[in-house]
């Protein structure tokens, strides 16, 4: 990205890469994180408001945003929470999610 000396000024990885490699390098499951993040937005959910910001459920996960994010990016690439990112949402990839009837799902039978 951007057009540094060499045709570019940093390079970033797409959402896959962690989805990938973490259970080799990290050790961990994204997928069962997911459905764990997942649950944890439901219960944090109200009935005025199905969007919850990543950073609170991570505060009640306490997982930091290394572990949060390809969890949250499995949920948002398979449809399962609708992300959303804006300015600001640093260190996570999404600043919040919508759950919906998806998610419900998901949590219910994940595999």
């Amino acid at each position: 990205m951007g057009s540094g000396a060499a045709g570019f000024s940093y390079i970033q990885t797409n959402q896959i890469f962690f989805l990938i490699t973490d259970p080799i390098l990290q050790g961990r499951d994204p997928l069962r994180d997911a459905v764990e993040l997942a649950s944890t937005l439901l219960n944090l959910c109200k009935s005025d408001s199905t969007s919850i910001a990543l950073a609170e459920a991570d505060e009640h996960l306490g997982w930091g945003p290394r572990r949060l994010n390809p969890a949250a990016d499995y949920l948002a690439l398979q449809n399962r929470v609708q992300a959303v990112a804006k300015m600001g949402s640093k260190p996570y990839t999404y600043t919040s999610a919508f759950v919906n009837h998806r998610t419900r799902r998901f949590v219910q039978s994940p595999f």
